[in-house]
């Protein structure tokens, strides 16, 4: 069954992407955040255990110290020197710990959770922008969604490109056609999925 009201304008497109463009941007803005915060969080967890555990549990920790430096070969008289440091040092024994007991490094940065938020909703509104600028320059919708697609396809291509460059890959074209096969095949299925529902399009 058709719709009884097509949707033949621009505007009514691009206020609707637009709407989910900013409450995408909150959502995934918030998500961003609640990782950096919930990294933070755990870091210091962790740490406060290790320092309970290096003061109330040392010969415990004395022989976690020892099984990890034996796995470079060390046996336990030639870890002494650095147990007695340790012991003097107790900050350094829990950085120890932390790095090769828990696999943690340093403490992650304060502004963590607010630069992931930005960067991780700066992100989807950027990416959103790409398909969403046809439908505010072109009146006709139809027209907007073929300039829409290609320049979709253009940005995804562009986008693999450059994300092999940024790493280093010398497989480039590679990495931008796989980007372009992908991310084509989710617009698809996505714009096939409505035309079943008969949403249209």
């Amino acid at each position: 069954m058709v719709s009884p009201f097509p949707v033949s304008s621009s505007s009514v497109i691009a206020l609707a992407v637009t709407s989910e463009l900013v409450a995408g941007a909150i959502s995934m803005g918030l998500g961003g955040y609640l990782s950096g915060r919930v990294e933070a969080d755990t870091h210091e967890a962790e740490r406060l255990r290790e320092s309970w555990e290096v003061q109330h549990q040392p010969k415990q920790e004395e022989d976690e110290v020892v099984e990890v430096l034996g796995r470079f070969g060390l046996n336990r008289q030639q870890c002494e020197p650095v147990l007695q440091h340790f012991r003097e040092h107790p900050d350094q024994w829990v950085d120890f710990m932390m790095r090769f007991e828990l696999g943690l490094g340093d403490k992650p940065d304060t502004s963590r959770p607010f630069t992931s938020a930005l960067a991780v909703g700066g992100s989807y509104v950027v990416g959103g922008l790409v398909p969403l600028l046809p439908y505010l320059i072109i009146p006709d919708a139809n027209t907007a969604l073929r300039y829409s697609a290609a320049a979709t396809l253009l940005a995804l291509f562009v986008f693999g490109w450059v994300k092999a460059m940024l790493i280093g890959s010398p497989k480039r074209a590679k990495s931008a056609v796989e980007t372009l096969a992908v991310g084509g095949a989710a617009a698809a299925a996505a714009y096939f999925l409505a035309k079943l529902f008969n949403v249209d399009l």
